[in-house]
């Protein structure tokens, strides 16, 4: 899933559109609610549940961040300087 990306010329970004968005849909129209479609997407993804649970919005930026750090775009080093 996260291996379909689309080149920019900033490099590689994992595409937003697809199989995340067909599995939400897919779920919604069975009949889920659009909580529950979202939390069992974020699941498939690979993403533990929390209280409260998880929106489709939610998935896509953890799906970004893990993207950011595979690249090596953000990790350890990258903390806020203060001063």
């Amino acid at each position: 899933m996260i291996d379909q990306v689309i080149h920019t010329g900033i490099g590689a970004v994992p595409s937003a559109s697809g199989e995340m968005e067909g599995t939400y849909l897919g779920l919604r129209w069975c009949g889920l609610s659009a909580e529950q479609a979202a939390n069992l997407t974020a699941r498939l993804e690979g993403i533990h549940a929390v209280p409260g649970g998880w929106s489709l919005r939610d998935v896509h930026r953890l799906r970004f961040m893990r993207w950011l750090v595979a690249a090596g775009r953000l990790g350890v080093d990258d903390t806020v300087q203060e001063g």
